[in-house]
């Protein structure tokens, strides 16, 4: 079967993004346009049950469709939904950045890992008075940020909008 692009369904900010990699609740590094794929069967289009986005080169399936979007790829450039998780990651949980097709769920940005400190002085690590990294920077979190709740893997140092700072802290 000969596989064409010929027809980009949607662009959705709703698609499961890959979030900034910086500090805070910063919004998506990237949009991941979910893309139809239609089959050219004996001179009309039929539909083919096979979804996907793109992370950089890289193909991602779709949810639930394993790995039946990489019948057309070269070797290592195509991967399950959510990469190795083989799920998009939820508030409060943590994904390494450079497992390819890894991604916060709908709703969700990366977060930096931070935690409440001074080890360092802001003045030399850039990050905000009384906070100090937990982990390197292709670690993150997926958090809710600006929604008004302090929720899971948020606290004062990468969501101050919705977590207030404790009197003793910075």
């Amino acid at each position: 079967m000969r596989l064409r692009f010929s027809r980009l369904v949607v662009m959705t900010a709703a698609a499961a993004g890959v979030a900034g990699l910086g500090h805070g609740c910063g919004g998506e590094a990237a949009q991941r346009p979910t893309v139809e794929v239609e089959a050219d069967a004996g001179g009309h289009d039929a539909q083919v049950d096979a979804a996907y986005t793109m992370s950089g080169p890289y193909r991602c399936c779709a949810p639930g469709t394993g790995t039946a979007c990489c019948t057309d790829t070269k070797e290592g450039m195509c991967f399950e939904y959510g990469g190795l998780y083989g799920d998009c990651r939820k508030a409060g949980e943590q994904y390494e950045g450079k497992v390819i097709c890894a991604h916060c769920c709908p709703g969700l940005t990366r977060g930096a890992i931070l935690v409440p400190g001074n080890r360092v002085p802001s003045s030399a690590d850039q990050l905000p008075e009384g906070c100090d990294d937990e982990a390197p920077d292709s670690l993150g979190v997926c958090i809710q940020c600006g929604d008004g709740l302090c929720g899971p893997g948020e606290n004062f140092c990468n969501c101050p909008d919705d977590c207030p700072r404790p009197a003793d802290a910075g």
